[in-house]
Formats: structure tokens, sequence, C-alpha cells
């Protein structure tokens, strides 16, 4: 999977723009539908169902690597 760096400015709008990314304090977070999450440590029960979660923390230098795919989601809107 490729990842792309983000600063503060490029995070806020991705996140802004993405409908499937959300901030939780300072990680940017994504989620996705799956049962195996009543049994996964990043399983979380949302909207009626189980989900696994996935954290892109801020890293130490100020940035957040997410993947690409929601960077290039998010630049065609």
């Amino acid at each position: 999977m490729i990842y792309s760096t983000l600063s503060y400015d490029e995070a806020h709008k991705i996140v802004e723009s993405n409908r499937f990314l959300e901030w939780d304090g300072w990680s940017i977070n994504t989620w996705r539908a799956d049962p195996k999450g009543f049994s996964d440590v990043r399983g979380e029960f949302r909207d009626g169902q189980w989900c696994i979660i996935f954290r892109y923390p801020v890293k130490t230098d100020g940035t957040w690597s997410i993947p690409n795919s929601y960077v290039i989601h998010a630049r065609k809107s």
C-alpha cells in the first residue's frame, strides 16, 4: 500500500473532503464494516454493526501518513 504524508493543513482538507475519514483527537480514523470486529482488538460496534477501525496517528514530526487512495479521492472532489 502506498502512503501519502500530509501536513497539518493538508490533513484537515483531506478529512473534511472525505466522508470515510474522521478525527479522533490527533489521529485520523477510517473504518469498515466487518463481523470479525467482534473479536478484533481494533473492533468497534457502531451504527448497529461490528466494524474494524484503522487509525493513522500524528507522527513525531507533526505529519500524518495515510493511504494514498484517500488523498487521491479527496483531490478529485
